[in-house]
């Protein structure tokens, strides 16, 4: 009976000092490895979240300058200016202070009070500088939602018009 205690006792000593130890070492990776992965994910996903949102803004702000470039067109001589026309324009100016950047702002709101001054007889502008303010504003636009390098200018904007 000596032997089998004394077998006993190396056996459990060596469990005791060589195999659960690595064991608990490798438990103790893995979930090291398992909450790695949880934060690695967490961030992932955040960033995805953010890609996701700049997305969604940056395919509302396209929305508006779409309405933006075709209302203002009002204001452009040999184009429309019924009551509906007015209502959409004040609907997506009022979007663009919602969605636009101060770049886009910028550039709109000195056409518009170049319009109300041009309206009121403060100011007579030419339809020339007109044009060339509403050109500034739709490449203002395009430069914002990702045409950052482009070459044209405003005054290559063409206002077509076509006779009867």
């Amino acid at each position: 009976m000596d032997w089998i205690t004394l077998g006993t006792a190396v056996i459990t000593s060596l469990l005791l000092n060589k195999f659960l130890p690595a064991y608990f070492s490798e438990k103790g990776k893995n979930l090291a490895t398992k909450e790695d992965i949880s934060q690695i994910t967490e961030k992932i996903e955040s960033v995805k979240s953010i890609y996701n949102n700049e997305d969604q803004v940056l395919e509302r702000r396209r929305q508006i300058y779409e309405e933006i470039v075709s209302s203002l067109r009002i204001f452009i001589s040999g184009h429309g200016i019924s009551k509906e026309q007015k209502e959409k324009f004040y609907e997506a100016y009022a979007s663009a202070w919602l969605w636009a950047p101060d770049s886009v702002l910028i550039k709109l709101n000195i056409f518009v009070n170049q319009q109300i001054k041009h309206a009121e007889k403060i100011e007579n502008t030419s339809q020339k500088t007109m044009k060339e303010q509403y050109g500034d504003i739709v490449l203002t636009m395009r430069k914002d939602v990702g045409f950052i390098e482009t070459q044209t200018t405003s005054k290559n904007y063409v206002f077509a018009t076509f006779g009867n």
